[in-house]
């Protein structure tokens, strides 16, 4: 009888024991829970706070620059970000928007780019979790001897823009490499084939996906053979 009621015991002070454990590592993960529940709410304030520096930044850009002051006041809805590096000016602007603000650009006497001095592609699908291209158009004015850069980003899911080859004819042939080495649609181009690569290639070499040791067709041999 002795020896059972000792067993008891044992048994109970073991499940005390147990639930005590199971106390602690509760308190223990309520604890870590709390903790990452603060470290977001730091990490989202930070964010905000980061927000909010960059708003400031930008529209202190936009009251000191007068490009970015009239792009602003004549597209308030279209102009997505503003940056200025080594007084370089870049404003990020909405794809549905390029040919309209881009013809401003070209007509507003006071702005007058009237040359765009190189357009390309950018992959950021290694860059940033946008999983986007880019098309960047650097625009100077030889009136007014000032420059601009455009960025839009546009879905790789569906790489179109509308073109602006009807703004500036430099950009047929600038436009052609952007879709030969990216595959970028360019919309109402009027010849929109390769211009680097030959007929028959496979891909786009510039693409982040492309193989680094990309493997043609048996029917190119001859032609880089030949270097036609």
């Amino acid at each position: 009888m002795a020896e059972e009621n000792k067993a008891e015991e044992n048994m109970a002070e073991e499940n005390k024991a147990e639930e005590n454990m199971a106390e602690e590592n509760k308190a223990e993960e309520n604890m870590a829970e709390e903790k990452r529940a603060e470290e977001k709410r730091a990490e989202e304030k930070r964010a905000e706070e980061k927000r909010a520096e960059e708003k400031r930044a930008e529209e202190k850009i936009i009251e000191e620059n007068m490009i970015a002051k009239k792009v602003k006041g004549k597209f308030p809805g279209a102009l997505l970000g503003v940056k200025k590096f080594k007084d370089e000016l870049t404003l990020c602007i909405g794809k549905d928007d390029i040919v309209s603000i881009t013809k401003f650009l070209r007509d507003d006497d006071e702005l007058a780019f009237d040359f765009l001095s190189d357009l390309c592609g950018v992959d950021k699908t290694r860059l940033d979790d946008s999983n986007s291209f880019e098309v960047v158009y650097h625009l100077y004015s030889l009136k007014r001897n000032h420059r601009v850069r455009l960025k839009v980003q546009i879905p790789v899911s569906e790489p179109n823009i509308s073109t602006v080859t009807n703004v500036w004819n430099t950009a047929n042939w600038h436009e052609r490499e952007a879709y030969d080495m990216f595959g970028i649609v360019f919309e109402g181009h009027p010849c929109l084939e390769r211009i680097l690569t030959p007929d028959g290639f496979e891909g786009h070499p510039l693409r982040k996906d492309y193989p680094l040791k990309g493997r043609q067709p048996e029917s190119l041999k001859e032609v880089y053979r030949k270097g036609k």
